[in-house]
This record gives structure tokens, sequence and C-alpha cells, in this order.
């Protein structure tokens, strides 16, 4: 049975699973019942951590001091610290004893200091029983438990934040690619995992200096990129704008597919924007086609991120729907799972809107605040038709409902799965790491309307995958990838569809594209990491088939209220 599992994973894949299982049980094994003992005599004579050991588990227990204080002081639901300190204690200590567990967080609450904490933490906890690993994973543990009961928890360095802000803003400092990995022998080594530019934006840096698709990194500004992990190739990648990087790059010839020598390129690195709002050709809104239906006054614009650029991406949409003679206006909010920004949000609501009440925000130890909009009100005169589903994400959700209360917008679809909590990021008083948390509540502008968001027009659900297209990618082995991209054409063949990806910066293959273009983009597709389909469209159509009458026929009704 072994044999048969190495054969099919890959030895390589084994040996790397056997190390990880090997340090699980590792890890288990020295984990006891006398962990959880509350025993200030664990430090026996003559044991001692390593010096680097001992200063990262003191670097942990400070950091989750720091976590817990934060907590206590923004989020918008969070216990007293006792209390939190029983969600993180019993899996630390491995602890089932209902009162060894509040006796050790009744201790570690009364530490006013992190110092103290640290301290105290490290004597009950015995660190020196732990690998230098389980010890740095000590952080992820305790985050992960305290997520599990607060929701809406993540831990990052205050760089990871910064290029998330740059994200939200729509103005991300890079080089412009996608990046993936590979397997390949380079001058005669043997096999290693490279990383490789899986896709090349347009736009970007790398295409201006003449990187191509699918090209290997073998060096970052000197340095080998063989087998580096690669949130450190990231660090490599990552600068201000302006800031020039070398690489030194291998790629196939496309057409005869043979190997082209190594070559270096220097790129400067800048400013890389996304487009957030798209024709119903799922292109963006300067050349895009805006119309529902060729035969009616009907616009149509798919709102796929909240970012930064969004609003002024509306007003240039406006220009064109009204040159176009558009009437009535269909806003896709399906496809913005992770729609986040609620400062952006505000900001588009606001512009959306003749004055009046957005929401009301609530947050820990503050007053209640009414946010409101003033007179620009985009589309003006134009009726608006909003569709929401399953995987409208939290921002979308809020635009959507402040839209519906002003009764500025008829809602068809389904209920997002926004509750009304907001999360934003705090920093830590070590000014090294930012809190991802909910700090606010949304309460409708609307007494009598609670969350979930309620369409007006219920409809759907939208079409399915059947089991055996819904095929999970990884990136390796390569059978797989090729069973997922055959599986997304029978689909493509069976209903004329088009696949939605689930991705930052393209989320749909162009319904005009002919049976090739799609096939080798559903094949560039199964080689990424992740390809998962969320949601099926219609050929015609970016909206699911199950929907389409519906949003027709509202906007129909819509349009028969107003002038000649």
């Amino acid at each position: 049975m072994c044999v048969s599992f190495v054969k099919q994973l890959g030895v390589r894949w084994f040996v790397t699973s056997l190390t990880l299982i090997c340090v699980v049980a590792v890890a288990m094994g020295t984990a006891s019942a006398e962990d959880a003992a509350l025993d200030t005599k664990s430090r026996t004579a003559g044991e001692t951590l390593p010096p680097d050991a001992e200063a990262l588990a003191r670097n942990v227990a400070r950091q989750t001091y720091l976590v817990l204080d934060t907590l206590e002081r923004r989020h918008i639901a969070a216990p007293q610290r006792e209390e939190l300190l029983k969600i993180i204690v019993p899996g630390l200590f491995l602890l089932s004893d209902t009162s060894v567990t509040d006796e050790i967080a009744q201790s570690l609450a009364k530490c006013e200091t992190a110092d103290a904490f640290a301290e105290l933490l490290l004597k009950r906890w015995q660190p020196m029983r732990r690998t230098p690993l389980e010890i740095e994973r000590m952080s992820a543990t305790i985050v992960a438990s305290l997520e599990s009961q607060l929701g809406h928890l993540r831990l990052m360095k205050v760089k990871e934040y910064a290029v998330e802000e740059q994200f939200r803003a729509n103005r991300y400092v890079g080089l412009g690619v996608r990046l993936g990995t590979t397997q390949m022998i380079h001058r005669g080594t043997n096999a290693a995992s490279y990383p490789m530019f899986s896709q090349v934006l347009p736009g970007g840096a790398a295409e201006r200096g003449g990187v191509p698709n699918e090209a290997v990194i073998l060096e970052v500004d000197g340095k080998s990129t063989r087998d580096v992990e690669v949130k450190t190739l990231l660090d490599w990648l990552r600068g201000p704008a302006g800031s020039e990087v070398i690489l030194r790059i291998t790629a196939m010839e496309i057409a005869s597919r043979e190997k082209l020598p190594d070559r270096d390129v220097t790129l400067t690195r800048g400013v890389i924007r996304f487009d957030s709002v798209f024709g119903m050709d799922r292109t963006p809104v300067s050349r895009g086609n805006l119309r529902f239906d060729l035969s009616e006054p009907i616009g149509c614009l798919v709102v796929q991120g909240i970012t930064g650029s969004t609003l002024q991406e509306l007003r240039d949409a406006e220009v064109r729907l009204r040159a176009g003679g558009i009437r009535v206006l269909v806003l896709d909010f399906q496809a913005g799972a992770q729609s986040d920004d609620f400062h952006q949000a505000r900001l588009i609501a606001d512009g959306l809107l003749d004055g009046g009440t957005l929401w009301h925000r609530h947050e820990r130890d503050a007053e209640t605040r009414a946010e409101t909009a003033d007179r620009e009100c985009l589309f003006r005169g134009m009726p608006l038709v909003v569709v929401v589903g399953q995987y409208t994400g939290n921002a979308h959700a809020a635009i959507a409902a402040a839209l519906q209360d002003a009764g500025r917008a008829v809602i068809v679809g389904q209920s997002p799965p926004f509750d009304g909590t907001v999360a934003t990021g705090v920093p830590l008083s070590d000014e090294q790491h930012v809190l991802w948390m909910n700090t606010a509540r949304l309460t409708r502008s609307r007494a009598d309307r609670t969350w979930p968001l309620k369409p007006d027009h219920p409809a759907g659900p939208p079409v399915a995958m059947t089991p055996a297209e819904q095929v999970r990618l990884s990136a390796k082995p390569r059978t797989v990838m090729v069973q997922a991209a055959q599986a997304a054409q029978q689909f493509v063949r069976r209903n004329g569809t088009v696949v939605a990806r689930d991705d930052s910066a393209s989320a749909l293959f162009p319904q005009n594209l002919t049976e090739n273009e799609n096939r080798l983009r559903l094949q560039q597709s199964a080689r990424e990491p992740v390809f998962r389909q969320r949601q099926l469209f219609p050929a015609s159509s970016r909206l699911p088939e199950s929907l389409l009458p519906e949003v027709r026929r509202v906007a129909r009704e819509l349009l028969k209220t107003l002038p000649p």
C-alpha cells in the first residue's frame, strides 16, 4: 500500500509528508499531563533553554499579551481578559480540567505588563519541553483558538498589512506578475523547486521588461531562488516604487517549446492598478459592453471589487451609459467575496445616494454615529437593480443595504452572509504587528430592518457544477490539472457557460473568445495552485442563468415607470 502511495504522489512529497508526520508525533509525544500542573519548579536544576529558543518563546509570550490587550480595548464584542485566557489556555496546556484552566487564566490575567505575563507564562508552559518549531507556532495556535470564538481574527506583520492596504487603495507597488512554482533541473543539478511568473499582467514592469508568461526565476539580485520559501521570495521582490530589482530568468520558446538561454532583466517597481468595475463581457468599463440587453435601454455593471478606484470607475461608466441612452442600470454585486474595505464602501454608497443616512456605526467605548451621504447621486434618474448572492462581499452587502433603505435600488438574488460586523486592522504596541479583528458593528438606517440583507425579489440559486466537475486542484500532480481543465470544458460544452474563477484580478473568461482561446485559458487556469469554481454564468451574460428572468423582469418594470 505504501509503495502504491509513493508512486501516486511522488517520492519527494512522501518524504516531506513523513517528515511532517514525525514532527507532529514528536510534538504530541512531548506534551504530557505534567505540563498542565502549576509547578513553579518546572525549571529543574541544569535544565535551560537555548538562548535563541528562549528569546523566541519570550517574544511569542509578549506578543500574546499585546494581542489580548488589543482585543480587550478595541474588539467590538470581546470578553474580559480572564475569559479570553480561558479560550487559549486549554489548547496551550493541553488541558481538559476546567478548574485547572480557570486557575491558570486567573493568575495570568493579573499580570500588568508584557514582561510579567511572559515570565509567568513561560514558567507554566515549560517551553524547554517543546521544539523550536512548536514554540514558533504557538502564536498561530493562540490566534486560531481566539478566532474560533471571536471571528475575523488575523495577526500579520506590518509589512504584510501595508501590502494589503496598497491593494485596497488600488496602489499596489510591484512588478505586475502572479507567482507560481515549478520543478526543474537546472544546469545538471538535482530537480528543485523554482518560482515562476504564472502570469505577467498588462501594463506592469515585467511586461515592459519583456518577461514572458511562465518565465522561471533563477536569481533575485544575485540570490538563488532554488527551494526558497514563497514568503522569502516576496520579501526579495517587493520594494518601494521606483526601486530596481535584477532578475535572472529562463523560459521556453512558446512555438517550439525549446528552452531559451538564461538572461538577466532589470525591472523598476511601480504602481499596479487593477480594474474593479466591468461590463457584461467582463472587460473594463472603458471599452466593455455595458448593455444588459441590446434591444432595451438597460445597462449592467459588474462591480468585482471595492478599492480606492471603484468610485471613479463608476463615474467614468456613467458617462458612457448616458451617452448610450441607458435608462435602467443593473449593478452585479455577486463576485466581491473578499471585499472588506468599509471606508471605500462608505464613499461609494455616498456617491450613489442623494443625501440621507447610510447606516449607524457602533464601536467599543464610543458613541454611535450616523454616517451620511452628500448630494452627488451617480446615475441620477436611473432606477437601480442590485443583484446579490451568497458570495457577495461584506462591503458590497453594506452598500446594497444602504441603497435599499434609501429606496434607491431594488435588490434581487439571495441574502449575502454579512452580519453587520466590520473588521479593521489595529496596530499592536510593539509596532511590528497588526491585528485584523471586528472593531465595529453597523445597524441599518431603517430601524425595522436587520442583517442579513433580504432581497426585495428572492431569486436563484445559481447553477452548480456536478460533483465530478468540482475538481480541486493542487500544483501537482499534472494529471489532476488536466482532469480539471477537461471537466470545465465539458461543463462549457454542455451548458453554454463560462467559468468564474476565484481570482483577484480576472474573474471571468470573456464570452467573445473562440473555442480554442477558451480552452487555452482553461488549461492555463488548471496549472494554477488554486482554481475554485464558485458560480457559472451563461455565455450571453455575467449573471447566473437562474437569475436572468427575474432581473430582466424587474428592470423592465422599472423601465415602465419612467416617462417616455
